[in-house]
């Protein structure tokens, strides 16, 4: 377990895979992985969720790991098939944590009828009287879609521009983009915000377990990153990053998820 100074939350992103694989268990290791690593925040993507409420991961995590505040946000709707049964379900974003919630909103994203919906989550966390604005996203995973994945981002940006404050800005999920691409060099080179990461040197997050072949390259797509406007603004110190929940479970070999998860320690302004 790392130390934590006062003024420091620890904050894990992870893409939870909808119903795929062995969703049950799976549930469960990702619910006990993440209470042992006790974070403050959680960033959740691809949360499964039936409108009946028979099955929720970003609740059911969120009862895990004893978060008390959770917003979740459908999007992507479809019909998926859970124990041999199609229900109607979303593959939504999630933002779970220690710390009280304000200010939520759900951002339209550009998309692309071939992949669907895209959506944004902006929150603000009251961490002991120091407002943080959180931004949860999952970016298009279309091949070669690094303009898409701009526009997206794009968005993001605009809708942080419109904000007349100093509140530090915490942006992390599944980007789908590696940290060389086209994407990640538009946003860490933007004019007008600086993003900065606590990993030097980013291990893959796609494990390789699901279907796609694609997945078998090792591939690092998910991020928990620090924005701050070029020239002011609130700073926040990114203390330390690393790779979480990428192990198999020793007794059934499943992996919590077709993503390990990145957990990053963040030192907020004095």
């Amino acid at each position: 377990m790392w130390d934590m100074t006062r003024r420091e939350i620890s904050v894990i992103t992870l893409n939870t895979w909808k119903n795929d694989g062995h969703y049950a268990r799976r549930l469960t290791l990702m619910g006990d992985g993440l209470a042992a690593l006790k974070p403050d925040i959680v960033l959740l993507q691809e949360a499964f969720y039936t409108p009946d409420g028979r099955y929720h991961t970003a609740r059911a995590i969120a009862e895990a790991i004893g978060l008390e505040h959770t917003q979740f946000s459908p999007s992507r709707r479809s019909v998926r098939v859970v124990d041999g049964v199609p229900v109607e379900s979303f593959s939504g974003l999630a933002v779970l944590s220690r710390f009280a919630l304000t200010d939520y909103e759900s951002l339209d994203l550009p998309s692309d009828p071939a992949d669907g919906q895209r959506i944004a989550q902006i929150v603000v966390a009251d961490v002991d009287g120091q407002p943080v604005r959180i931004v949860n996203t999952h970016l298009t995973h279309l091949l070669n879609a690094h303009h898409l994945q701009q526009r997206q981002l794009e968005r993001i940006i605009d809708r942080l521009d419109a904000f007349d404050d100093d509140t530090p800005v915490i942006l992390g999920g599944d980007l789908n983009a590696e940290p060389h691409s086209p994407t990640m060099r538009w946003l860490m080179e933007h004019a007008s915000w600086e993003a900065r990461m606590a990993r030097r040197r980013p291990q893959p997050t796609m494990l390789g377990v699901g279907d796609d072949p694609r997945q078998a390259a090792p591939q690092c797509l998910d991020y928990v990153l620090a924005l701050h406007r070029r020239g002011g603004g609130a700073t926040i110190r990114m203390v330390r990053g690393d790779r979480v929940l990428d192990r198999r479970d020793p007794r059934t070999r499943i992996y919590p998820s077709d993503h390990a998860g990145v957990r990053t320690v963040i030192g907020l302004p004095e």
